[in-house]
């Protein structure tokens, strides 16, 4: 596919993964004349002639967006926001609710790890991703019998992982109220949810600024 792509017309972007290609361009002259060009390409090519599937009609992608290969760009002035697409994205909050006990979190987390792969396009895919391991890690640290255990402190770590890099891209802290929706569940044992937010505030300098945390 490298070669087929290679020096193609400058008033074109190319986006490719495997054998799928995306041809963006301001014009749709200019997508259409770069398609031309990698159909004469792929029918000369020397392992060919190879033959390319007919292409989709050419879309505005800048007032109705784009799919491709699970992920879902919006236009914003600039460039595009890339994320998965909604049914990707519905998969994982359904693998976060579904994790129950340790186990099956921290085979969540390791989870995440291999589907996040999946979605190289993904604007803000490592931050999001964190957050979603940050949201398990309060459960293993809820779940967990005391302090001192290891899914303890390593829930304890991913919330903070999440929590720092945050900081360093946006110049604030996350809420952990607002992180943390499963210290409300009704299974939740009275008061852990304050303590555990106030040791994290505690460990990264964060004053607890508001009612829930304060004592």
């Amino acid at each position: 596919m490298a070669d087929l792509l290679r020096g193609m017309p400058d008033n074109v972007r190319i986006m490719s993964y495997a054998d799928n290609v995306l041809i963006l361009g301001e014009t749709s002259d200019s997508v259409e004349a770069a398609n031309a060009v990698l159909e004469i390409r792929a029918s000369a090519h020397p392992c060919g002639p190879l033959r390319l599937k007919a292409s989709n009609d050419i879309t505005d992608m800048t007032a109705q967006g784009i799919h491709f290969l699970g992920n879902q760009g919006e236009w914003n002035g600039k460039g595009f926001d890339w994320e998965p697409s909604h049914y990707a994205l519905e998969q994982v909050f359904s693998k976060i609710e579904q994790a129950r006990n340790a186990d099956e979190v921290f085979d969540t987390i390791r989870w995440l790890g291999n589907w996040r792969r999946g979605y190289p396009l993904w604007t803000n895919g490592d931050l999001e991703t964190s957050r979603y391991r940050a949201q398990l890690g309060g459960r293993l640290a809820f779940l967990a019998r005391t302090s001192l255990s290891g899914s303890y402190i390593e829930g304890r770590r991913l919330v903070e992982d999440y929590c720092r890099a945050v900081y360093s891209r946006r110049g604030e802290f996350p809420s952990l109220p607002e992180l943390l929706p499963d210290f409300q569940d009704d299974f939740q044992i009275e008061g852990r949810r304050q303590v555990f937010i106030r040791a994290i505030e505690r460990r990264l300098g964060i004053s607890a600024n508001n009612d829930e945390t304060s004592a």
